[in-house]
Parts: C-alpha cells; sequence; structure tokens
C-alpha cells in the first residue's frame, strides 16, 4: 500500500498498514495530492505533488514525478507550473495514456488550471479541459471497462489571505468519450 501526505510526501507498507516506511525524506516531493498506482506494475507509482485541499496552510507542489522502483528513486514528468495536483489516473488499456487533474496556485487565479492528458508516458503533456482561472480539476475516474470514458469533477476555488469561496458556476462533473480529448459537463442529474 502507498499513502501520500498534504506535507508529509509519499510512504509504503508492506504489511497491510502496520507499519510505513518513508519514500520521499531525501527530495523535494513532500507535499502530495494524488496517488496513482499503475494498473498491472505495482513497482510505478505516480505521484501530483502540491496540497489539493483547500486549507489554510497548503503547500504549493513541484509537479508530477514517478517512481519504477517502489519509491527508491523518483522522475520528474514536469507540470512543475500546475502547484496543485488534485489528481492521477492511469489508463488500464494504454499505460503511456496518464491523467492529471490540476487545481492551479492557491492565492491565485491562475490559467495553469484544468484536466492534462499524455500520450506518451507523461514525456509531454495537453492540457484539453480548461473551464477558467478560478476553476480546477479535483478528482479524475476511468470506466474499467470502456477506458476511452473519463468522467473528472471540476472546483471552483479562490482564496485570498481574508477571504475564501469554493462554489461557483465553474463547478461541475464532466464526461469524455473520446480518452480525455473533448468534454461534455453533464446536468439534469
Amino acid at each position: 500500500a502507498y499513502l501520500g501526505s498534504a506535507n508529509g510526501g509519499v510512504w509504503r507498507s508492506t504489511d497491510l498498514g502496520t507499519n510505513w516506511i518513508p519514500l520521499t525524506d531525501r527530495t523535494s516531493l513532500m507535499s502530495v495530492g494524488a496517488l496513482a498506482l499503475h494498473p498491472t506494475n505495482s513497482n510505478t507509482l505516480w505521484c501530483g505533488t502540491g496540497d489539493a485541499n483547500c486549507t489554510l496552510d497548503g503547500y504549493d507542489g513541484t509537479g508530477l514525478y514517478v517512481t519504477r522502483d517502489r519509491g527508491a528513486t523518483w522522475t520528474s514528468r514536469g507540470l512543475g507550473e500546475v502547484a496543485h495536483i488534485a489528481a492521477v489516473a492511469v489508463d488500464p488499456s494504454d499505460t503511456n495514456r496518464i491523467y492529471v487533474g490540476g487545481m492551479g496556485k492557491a492565492f491565485t487565479t491562475d490559467a495553469n488550471r484544468g484536466f492534462y492528458r499524455s500520450l506518451n508516458g507523461g514525456a509531454t503533456w495537453t492540457r484539453t479541459l480548461f473551464v477558467n482561472d478560478s476553476t480546477g480539476v479535483s478528482d479524475i475516474a476511468v470506466n474499467p471497462a470502456h477506458p476511452e470514458t473519463i468522467f473528472c469533477a471540476t472546483y471552483e476555488r479562490v482564496r485570498r489571505l481574508t477571504y475564501r469561496r469554493a462554489f461557483g458556476p465553474g463547478c461541475g462533473v464532466w464526461r469524455s468519450i473520446d480518452g480525455g480529448g473533448t468534454w461534455t459537463k453533464l446536468a439534469g442529474g
């Protein structure tokens, strides 16, 4: 089992959660927003950095990372400008397809929010859903029976030192039927 902490890095347990081993104490991966385990190779784990919760003391991240050796070493896969990654998902039918939900910087509007897709294992990224500079993607779900169908949740969040808003017309659930290429906002139940 793996665990990511908002300000404590990535941990691994090999005994059903009785004991935990820190994997990132000697790295810059201290603020974790999301983890995604490779669907067929338990040695490979994706880590999206940046506390994605709407807390008063959340820390920015430095992008997306991957380990292919159970956390012994980590490789950056970009997206540092996203600052707070709330979701990471791997397509079970094509593990080179990686999906990332970006919430953006916490204390400002941010044009880097949205849904990001890589078709080449994280070498390059394309943002395929952008609602506005106050709305990020907070969750992602891939249909395991039909992986070309993806759902994501958007969350409108604006924070200032003395003001916080966590709602608005940007909030919603979206569906893609082409592997995250295009999106339709769901409505009506």
